[in-house]
């Protein structure tokens, strides 16, 4: 007779669940923080020239080679990093499959950079870069403010405003921060939001190089040597800009890390890294991490500030509004699927 069949199971099914999660929870952090030894990481196999090669087809537009070279100087395409949890969140947040992190170089990274390399361009003057406010008066001056016609999708580039000459808000204050972080500088868009928590003004701090400057690219209006919190506590600094429905909301704002949604992939944070070492002149800013950014960009506020930052929305609501935007990489793709 086996005593054990008379004897009452110690574990039960909560107990096994909880004891699951436990295990799973303490497996995924052990795997991010040693995720370089688990999946260890190529030495990168371009060469200096790869790296040449690569700037000059972005700026040629040679999409394929670019992509091709952009593989060889990371050493190949494989993942070997698991995204940040909070990109995963803002995935689920955004209702887009977690594929538009993972996929190998694209035509939406070669996108990037040519917008990157665009504007670089645009704030270099015969090789000199520009004093920061005259850069930021060139960018108002350049495009239009006037809203999206109705059943448009908004701008997927930055090459694309650039180029057509105009924007919405959103858009063109998109151009401004990219502009300002090619130029070196620290960037935040800050949403204002009314009483009923509706968005309904976007403006741009830029920080940095012991400068700090608001810009509305609406109202074409600069505050310099200013911070947003300072306008936020003096409604007389903003007296004869903003209407009374802007100004009355200025104390509910939130700030944004406007990263482009190519900067959370891995492959473009390697990429970018990869190019950093190759020392070659002209290398645009892309693919830094957008948590380091919101990290080092908290520097500036003070110990009894505790300012809400989070990640800027709206390159990805422009990603989404396009028509050819893979069905497959919204949330919903399983049910894609099954429909095919």
């Amino acid at each position: 007779m086996d005593p054990q069949k008379n004897k009452k199971s110690s574990l039960n099914a909560p107990a096994l669940i909880l004891c699951a999660v436990i295990i799973a929870v303490t497996g995924v952090s052990y795997i991010r923080q040693k995720q370089e030894k688990i999946f260890p990481q190529q030495a990168p196999k371009g060469s200096r020239d790869d790296a040449a090669r690569w700037c000059e087809s972005v700026e040629k537009g040679e999409m394929k080679k670019a992509e091709t070279y952009a593989a060889r100087i990371c050493g190949g395409c494989d993942m070997k990093q698991i995204p940040d949890v909070d990109y995963l969140r803002l995935a689920e947040e955004m209702k887009f499959s977690t594929l538009l992190f993972n996929q190998p170089f694209g035509k939406y990274d070669f996108y990037r950079w040519k917008d990157a390399c665009a504007v670089l361009d645009l704030v270099w003057d015969k090789k000199t870069r520009r004093e920061l406010q005259n850069m930021v008066q060139g960018v108002i001056d350049k495009l239009e403010c006037r809203p999206t016609p109705e059943g448009k999708p908004q701008s997927l580039t930055i090459s694309e405003i650039l180029q057509r000459g105009y924007g919405n808000t959103h858009e063109i204050t998109r151009v401004l921060c990219e502009a300002a972080y090619q130029s070196g500088y620290d960037v935040m868009a800050v949403s204002i939001f009314d009483e009923s928590k509706n968005l309904i003004h976007v403006v741009c701090e830029i920080r940095g190089k012991d400068k700090s400057l608001v810009v509305d690219t609406r109202f074409k209006k600069i505050w310099d040597n200013m911070t947003f919190a300072k306008l936020a506590e003096e409604p007389k600094l903003t007296s004869g800009t903003w209407p009374e429905n802007i100004a009355k909301s200025v104390k509910f704002h939130i700030y944004n890390l406007p990263a482009e949604f190519q900067d959370y992939k891995v492959y473009n944070q390697n990429l970018q890294q990869a190019l950093s070492t190759r020392k070659i002149d002209g290398i645009p800013r892309f693919g830094e991490d957008p948590r380091t950014r919101i990290e080092k960009y908290l520097k500036y506020f003070g110990p009894d500030q505790k300012p809400l930052v989070t990640y800027w929305r709206y390159p990805f609501i422009a990603l989404l509004s396009q028509p050819d935007f893979p069905a497959g990489w919204r949330l919903n793709y399983e049910k894609f699927l099954e429909e095919q």
